[in-house]
């Protein structure tokens, strides 16, 4: 697969423009050579970012409306979709996601995480560390950072859907998606979720400040996700997310 055959969107909207100067500059400093076409969906406003493209979809319909008529847009095959708060906090290595995207093309996936979240629990390519999820897994289908064929996208994205529904709905309707879907089992783009209900993480708020970035925290709101109870809640949701991944594996467990 060649690097024009992928193109990076980032899905936003208006509402959410404040945040773009943050993700792009974050994808200037850890994605510096990122070889893709990058566009931004939103409704009206212009990003006025370098070597960004923007498409202007107008109006809010549904979530899954919105990103469809973005992905109308797009040329390329092949597609990595980022949420606009996927703040990128690691360096990302692309020769890797050339060599993960090569294989997903070689083995005919129509979409591969590049995210362990869930990731898969057997693996089916060791030396790239990939595995396949199966109809059963948790967030079979699922918005984190992914590898998608653009058409598959598209056929997921069904009217009316919000991306909860994206991701529950599909993941249960699985057996009927006639999909094969792969994951990372490691962090090969490894991001903070920025925001919760439209309020900064305050973990999202300590990492900008070490990053030297300036958000307008104050606009938004903090949530703080760093209290001891809310941490446990999340090894927790980790711990069982896991478990149904094994038990899904071998046929054990299905949504």
């Amino acid at each position: 697969m060649k690097d024009k055959d992928i193109a990076v969107l980032v899905v936003s909207c208006d509402k959410y423009s404040d945040m773009w100067p943050v993700f792009f500059e974050l994808k200037r400093r850890k994605w510096s050579d990122c070889p893709y076409k990058t566009y931004l969906g939103s409704n009206y406003i212009k990003s006025g970012e370098e070597g960004v493209s923007d498409i202007s979809i107008g109006e809010d319909k549904s979530w899954a409306d919105n990103v469809r008529e973005m992905l109308v847009h797009i040329e390329e095959e092949y597609v990595i979709m980022l949420l606009d708060d996927f703040f990128i906090d690691r360096k990302i290595d692309t020769q890797r996601i050339r060599e993960l995207a090569q294989y997903m093309e070689e083995q005919g996936f129509d979409s591969l995480r590049l995210e362990p979240e869930p990731g898969p629990a057997r693996l089916c390519n060791r030396k790239l560390r990939v595995g396949k999820t199966k109809p059963g897994y948790p967030f079979y289908v699922s918005t984190q950072p992914a590898i998608w064929k653009k058409n598959s996208l598209i056929r997921l994205l069904k009217e009316g859907y919000s991306a909860w529904d994206f991701e529950l709905k599909n993941t249960i309707d699985a057996d009927n998606l006639e999909c094969s879907f792969a994951a990372t089992k490691d962090y090969v783009f490894h991001h903070k979720n920025g925001v919760e209900r439209g309020k900064y993480y305050s973990s999202t708020v300590d990492f900008l400040s070490s990053e030297g970035i300036q958000a307008d925290f104050e606009k938004r709101g903090i949530i703080n996700d760093k209290l001891l109870s809310r941490r446990f809640d999340l090894m927790v949701y980790n711990f069982k997310t896991c478990v149904k991944c094994v038990l899904a594996e071998y046929g054990l467990w299905h949504r």
